[in-house]
């Protein structure tokens, strides 16, 4: 994702990669969703705004309130200023396929929102960066 992408979304750093659960990190990005709100997504891991308070926004697990077969997900995330701090743990494992289409559909309705682009040449765009292995 080049830096003009990531700016779309409050310009924090838009690359995802390993990092300890404990420490604090910038490697997340902000997945728009079809009702145009966001989710923050990390290490393949969606988490839907909680709330925001004086500088800090509270996330939740996309599965605590639709809960797995093993109960509603613990996971938490924490963003102050530009560092992101995970808190418990996910009961299940994380989705890298669904990470990936979230990203593509994001950058789709984002180019085709911002474009007069015919949609044949804003998919074709937008595909060009992706893997070839999605549905």
């Amino acid at each position: 994702m080049s830096s003009s992408e990531s700016e779309e979304f409050f310009g924090y750093s838009a690359s995802p990669g390993p990092s300890s659960k404990a420490a604090e990190t910038k490697d997340f990005k902000f997945i728009r969703t079809a009702r145009g709100k966001e989710k923050l997504l990390y290490q393949g891991y969606f988490y839907h705004l909680n709330k925001k308070s004086e500088g800090v926004t509270y996330w939740d697990c996309e599965f605590r309130r639709t809960p797995t077969a093993a109960g509603p997900c613990k996971g938490r995330a924490m963003l102050r200023a530009d560092k992101l701090s995970v808190k418990g743990t996910h009961n299940h494992e994380p989705n890298a396929l669904k990470a990936e289409v979230s990203e593509f559909r994001s950058k789709l309705h984002t180019r085709a929102a911002e474009s007069n682009e015919k949609p044949e040449k804003v998919i074709r765009a937008v595909s060009a960066g992706t893997s070839a292995e999605l549905p």
